[in-house]
C-alpha cells in the first residue's frame, strides 16, 4: 500500500475482484497476495469486494484514419502484465485479448454509434479471466477531443 491509502503492484490487475484486508504494522504471519491466516486480532474483517477499473481514463474514440466514417477507440495508459479484447453489447467478441504496442491498444474499424466494452485480463489468464460486465463500456458516437485522444 502506498501513501494516500492506494494499493498497487503486481498482481493487482484492471477488472478482477479482490476483498481488501487491513493489518496492523507488525503484524506477524501476512504475507500480501497470501490467504489472510485463520487466527489474527490485527487483520481486517475485509472490506465489501472491490473491482479494479478495467481502465484508468476513459478509452478515447477517434475517427478511424485508415477507414474514413469508421471509429478507432484507444486504450491509454494500460496496466502493466494486462491485455484487452473488445465486445459488442450483446457479447459478441470484436477482438479477441490483445497485448499493448508502445504503451496502447488501438481496437480500428469500427462502426460510429455503437456501445463496445474494453475488457481487460492478466496476460495470459485463460482460465479466470474477468467477465465482460468487469469492462468499460465506450460509445463510438461521441469523438474524444484531439488534446485527450493523442495522450498515448
Amino acid at each position: 500500500m502506498v501513501a494516500g491509502g492506494n494499493i498497487s503492484g503486481t498482481g493487482i490487475n484492471p477488472g478482477y475482484t479482490y476483498r481488501v484486508h487491513t493489518a496492523l504494522s507488525g503484524a506477524a504471519g501476512i504475507t500480501v497476495g497470501q490467504p489472510i491466516p485463520a487466527a489474527g486480532s490485527d487483520i481486517s474483517a475485509g472490506s465489501p469486494d472491490v473491482t479494479v477499473p478495467a481502465t484508468a481514463t476513459p478509452p478515447a474514440v477517434i475517427e478511424d484514419p485508415n477507414n474514413p466514417g469508421r471509429r478507432t477507440i484507444i486504450v491509454t495508459p494500460v496496466a502493466p502484465d494486462t491485455e484487452y479484447k473488445l465486445v459488442d453489447a450483446a457479447g459478441n467478441e470484436v477482438y479477441d485479448y490483445v497485448a499493448p504496442i508502445s504503451g496502447k491498444v488501438e481496437f480500428t474499424d469500427l462502426d460510429p454509434n455503437v456501445n463496445y466494452t474494453v475488457v481487460p485480463r492478466r496476460s495470459g489468464d485463460t482460465l479466470t479471466a474477468p467477465p465482460n460486465s468487469a469492462g468499460v463500456v465506450v460509445n463510438t458516437g461521441t469523438l474524444t477531443p484531439a488534446c485527450n485522444a493523442e495522450k498515448g
